[in-house]
Order: structure tokens, then sequence, then C-alpha cells
């Protein structure tokens, strides 16, 4: 249902901007940690995030994920604000926050490791193992 002043996702893009503002991000900024942290080699551009605010289609949870995450806000959360059903599990969150927090790999090391697991999701995906 859309918001009486916006489109579908419009509380989603409210509380995005709201957390982007107490950040001190600019809106590349937030784009740039968006995309860092899909970290499917996809980008999320600026425009995507400011289409939130109006449009009458419900974003894609990936973007929804992407935001959330960059932001601090909770993935369930997210979802309901951008007006779509609960995330999928992440079977494998476990995987990627050990990989965030590890000591032992560089900055590109790890999101090198983020893509792998983000390419064995889509694969495993494609063969109906699991949800990506």
């Amino acid at each position: 249902m859309a918001h009486l002043t916006g489109g579908v996702a419009y509380a989603l893009w409210a509380r995005v901007e709201q957390e982007r503002a107490s950040k001190g991000w600019s809106k590349t900024e937030l784009a740039d940690e968006a995309t860092r942290k899909a970290g499917s080699g996809q980008r999320i551009h600026r425009p995507t995030i400011d289409n939130l605010r109006t449009s009458t289609r419900a974003p894609q949870p990936r973007i929804v994920n992407a935001l959330a995450d960059a932001l601090g806000i909770d993935r369930t959360e997210a979802h309901q604000l951008a007006g779509i059903g609960a995330p999928a599990p992440d079977e494998t969150a476990d995987v990627r926050a050990a990989i965030r927090k590890s000591r032992a790999y560089s900055d590109a090391q790890k999101q090198m490791l983020l893509e792998m697991v983000d390419a064995l999701d889509a694969a495993n995906a494609a063969q109906g193992r699991r949800p990506a």
C-alpha cells in the first residue's frame, strides 16, 4: 500500500533519509556503502535510492537488504517499510559475519570472499537448492 505522500516504499525512503542524515553521509556515500554491503558486484545507484520515494513498484529485496545493512536497519523492518514480505532466511549470514569480523584478511580480500559467497548462493539458487 502506498503512503499518502509517496510511493510503495515511501516509508523506507523516509527512514533511509533519516539514517543517512544522522550519519552525515551524502547520497553518494550511501550508494557506495550500500553497494559494498550488497556484495553482488551490482552497483546500487543514487537514483534507485531516490526512486523509493515515489515508485509505484516495490523495490527488489537485494536493494532493501543492502540499504538496511549499510544503515544498520533490521532487514525485517526494512522489508515492512518497503511494502514487501519478510526477507528469506540468509543461511550464509554467519559466514558473512565471520568474514567481515576477521582480522586475517584485508578489506579487498574480505570483499572478494563475500563476492564468492554471493556467487555460490546464486549458483545454488539457480539449481533450486535454496533461495538467493
